[in-house]
């Protein structure tokens, strides 16, 4: 048989999914499964609208890590005091709504599922009601946030801006380096030119042909001096 969700509840489940993007949703259900086909629940398609079975339950997951918490859903659903509600079933309890026994106030709920893992919310069987496509008046708990975006972005930022200075300080002292390596080169050059010039000059003044000819032209102008003095003498 061709069935549906109630218009109702597909507007309270988009209006959550909105509260909280990250919910989880392995406890959501819709249409029953053998077991509930077995026995009375507004999870079966039992309201007809023509040929088609409308399923006027949902059930919506608890989960407080995200900020879903089913019983604190449920309270805000109850506080509504939407028109559609027909009952809700949280945390082995149950409460109705106008229509219901004892409106909007707890009672024991006895059935098998206690309802820990999720909240039920079942509405009312008339059309009007079911398939009003309304916001729900819902004050949804604030949404958690686990792990702020911003965190993990500025964590690697800090790391980049201390490899860069690393980096940066890596650079300078090789280049700082290489400058003093250069210098003490420059140096030792200009020493060791400076030594090659002296052993020059030492090994001409000790080569014998270089003593001899400082001799003879020492000798020579002797020779000259002598002369020159006995002549302005003789003069």
């Amino acid at each position: 048989m061709a069935w549906r969700l109630a218009e109702s509840l597909k507007a309270l489940r988009t209006q959550l999914n909105e509260a909280y993007p990250q919910r989880r949703k392995s406890s959501d259900g819709t249409i029953g499964d053998e077991a509930h086909a077995s026995r009375s629940s507004d999870h079966n398609p039992w309201v007809k609208d023509g040929a088609t079975g409308i399923v006027t339950a949902i059930d919506l997951t608890h989960d407080p890590a995200s900020g879903v918490d089913s019983q604190k859903l449920a309270e805000a659903i109850l506080a509504s005091r939407d028109e559609r509600i027909k009952y809700v079933i949280s945390n082995k309890r149950i409460c109705s709504g106008s229509d219901g026994p004892s409106p909007w106030v707890w009672r024991k709920y006895t059935g098998s599922n206690p309802h820990n893992k999720h909240m039920h919310l079942s509405v009312k069987p008339d059309k009007d009601l079911y398939d009003k496509k309304t916001r729900w008046a819902v004050k949804f708990p604030a949404a958690k946030i686990v792990t702020p975006p911003e965190e993990k972005p500025l964590v690697k930022s800090k790391i980049a801006q201390g490899s860069a200075t690393v980096g940066a300080v890596e650079v300078g002292s090789a280049v700082t380096t290489a400058n003093d390596a250069l210098d003490k080169l420059a140096q030792t050059k200009d020493a060791t030119d400076r030594i090659g010039i002296t052993d020059q000059i030492m090994a001409v003044a000790s080569n014998p042909r270089f003593i001899i000819a400082i001799l003879v032209v020492a000798i020579c102008v002797g020779i000259i001096y002598w002369r020159w003095r006995d002549h302005g003498k003789e003069q």
